[in-house]
């Protein structure tokens, strides 16, 4: 519905996603840059959200590493550079999650994603990315 609306531009923002899904899981918005988006404090669940096209690229987070520059110059030079750089962002990642989980003293961190095809067609879906147990979204050996 949301969609066929005249000011619509064939997108559901991020914003309204985030608050529709709070209301339905009675969880709060943080509005901050933190991992997860949306929490349930009392099932000590949070979720990290995304609404996006079909042929948009999703991306996490922009991450924030020390000496970014210097790795991503490296890292076109030889194949040991570009898995330090890998090995950074994975680790970036990895911590990113794990603060949230600490911070909002959570359980489980989830992934919500809304994507909207170029056919009409919207599909949605959850996943566990991690857990206070398995704090981990992403192994380093998982990058090549």
């Amino acid at each position: 519905m949301c969609l066929r609306l005249p000011f619509s531009q064939g997108a559901i923002p991020g914003r309204m996603l985030e608050d529709a899904f709070a209301h339905v899981r009675l969880g709060k918005v943080l509005h901050t840059y933190d991992f997860v988006d949306v929490i349930n404090a009392e099932q000590k669940y949070g979720w990290q959200m995304k609404s996006t096209r079909e042929t948009t690229p999703v991306t996490w987070k922009r991450a924030k590493i020390p000496d970014a520059a210097q790795l991503i110059d490296a890292s076109e030079t030889s194949d040991a550079a570009c898995q330090e750089l890998g090995d950074a962002i994975i680790r970036f990642c990895n911590q990113h999650a794990r603060r949230s989980l600490l911070d909002y003293d959570l359980e489980e961190v989830g992934y919500v994603r809304l994507i909207l095809h170029d056919s009409g067609e919207v599909t949605y879906f959850e996943k566990l990315l991690c857990s206070a147990s398995k704090p981990d979204i992403f192994d380093t050996k998982d990058f090549s």
